[in-house]
């Protein structure tokens, strides 16, 4: 049983490192049509993985390799999800599981695989709940992408199957432009990925799509501390601002000076609250806001 057994070694390797190159071709929205034609050349690697394990006596390579072709074929069926970050993830991990045992046969025999079994069952049942109902304000969407609407249409396409897409504007006489009231964009996603990881996968905020909720957070932040602090620029810190949450209520707080000068040389207080679904001590590690006092009291004239 020595020489199958190197074989299969020796095969298995060449095969797992094949996986992980087109695994990680998976990864991201937009992959074009060729994706299920990926996902074959991972379902055939997977399934004579499967079957020189079994023939072979080796149960946990043969079990998570199953579970993993369990995945592999609802990712290819026309019916389901497309391959999305979350589900490729899930199948690197199995990937590297599936080495590990390889390469220590033996010990392999006894190997728990009841957590990583489970996440794939997940992944291989995204059902029509899993990414959920998306109501979410295009104004608001355009604003955080910088004006990239069609990729945010194309990122939320490749996350999953998405069914009754619509958008809902009020009734206007819409060739004298776009409405002055919200555009929203509805419509559900059978997607393996969680709705945090969509939310990330799209740029949006905790909150993004939910007008109006959220805890309300006062901030007071002297700029040049902020900056000084932080070892960031104050464009990036303002943008991981904005990303936060819906910022309400801003203004910039300076004394009395000649701005056609330059800056004022005493402090810049930005103040303003921001709607978000962290808390003050996760948005505070998020913006890397200084910590200690309030920021000083501007004198000379009142905020502007």
């Amino acid at each position: 049983m020595k020489i199958p057994t190197d074989e299969f070694v020796i095969q298995s390797r060449d095969h797992l490192a094949a996986l992980e190159h087109i695994l990680l071709s998976l990864e991201g929205p937009g992959l074009g049509p060729d994706s299920r034609g990926r996902v074959d050349r991972c379902l055939r690697i997977v399934h004579s993985i499967k079957g020189d394990a079994g023939f072979l006596g080796f149960t946990a390579i043969r079990t998570l390799a199953d579970a993993m072709e369990t995945v592999l074929e609802t990712m290819r069926d026309p019916g389901g999800p497309p391959p999305t970050p979350a589900v490729v993830e899930r199948l690197l991990l199995a990937r590297d599981r599936l080495a590990a045992l390889v390469d220590d046969l033996e010990s392999g025999r006894e190997a728990d695989l009841g957590g990583l079994l489970d996440e794939l069952a997940q992944a291989a049942r995204p059902g029509p709940g899993v990414g959920g109902s998306w109501d979410l304000d295009l104004r608001e969407v355009d604003r955080l992408r910088l004006g990239r609407l069609a990729g945010f249409f194309a990122a939320f396409e490749g996350l999953g199957r998405v069914s009754s897409p619509e958008v809902v504007i009020d009734a206007e006489d819409l060739s004298g432009g776009l409405p002055s009231g919200p555009v929203r964009f509805r419509a559900g996603l059978a997607s393996g990925a969680t709705r945090e990881e969509i939310r990330r996968a799209l740029g949006l905020p905790d909150v993004a799509g939910t007008e109006g909720t959220g805890a309300v957070v006062p901030l007071a932040v002297d700029l040049a501390d902020w900056s000084r602090s932080s070892g960031r620029t104050l464009a990036t810190l303002l943008a991981d601002l904005d990303r936060s949450g819906r910022v309400e209520e801003a203004l910039l707080d300076f004394g009395q000076d000649d701005l056609g000068r330059g800056l004022p040389p005493g402090p810049v207080v930005w103040r303003g609250r921001i709607r978000t679904a962290m808390s003050e001590g996760e948005l505070a590690r998020r913006l890397a806001l200084p910590a200690g006092a309030e920021p000083p009291e501007v004198v000379g004239r009142p905020p502007v």
